[in-house]
């Protein structure tokens, strides 16, 4: 499948509900998660995981993109820790 466009479409309307033109690997995994390409959103999200060490505010909104990702993929024991 060619998701480029609807990439393209995701980065631009993230861009402006953000306000600035950076993108990161959550941007990414939230774009994979839309595509309904679970394994591969939350891997993003875990390799962010690992690098984000003690920034509080978005580490929470990374643990809950992955509660929402592995609600998706139906693992509800993952998604309730």
């Amino acid at each position: 499948m060619d998701y480029s466009h609807d990439f393209k479409c995701f980065l631009m309307e993230t861009k402006q509900q953000l306000g600035s033109g950076a993108t990161d690997l959550r941007t990414l995994g939230q774009f994979l998660s839309e595509m309904e390409i679970f394994d591969c959103a939350e891997k993003y999200f875990i390799r962010l995981l690992e690098q984000l060490e003690n920034d509080e505010l978005r580490l929470g909104d990374l643990y809950d993109d992955l509660a929402k990702t592995a609600s998706h993929k139906s693992d509800y024991d993952q998604s309730a820790q």
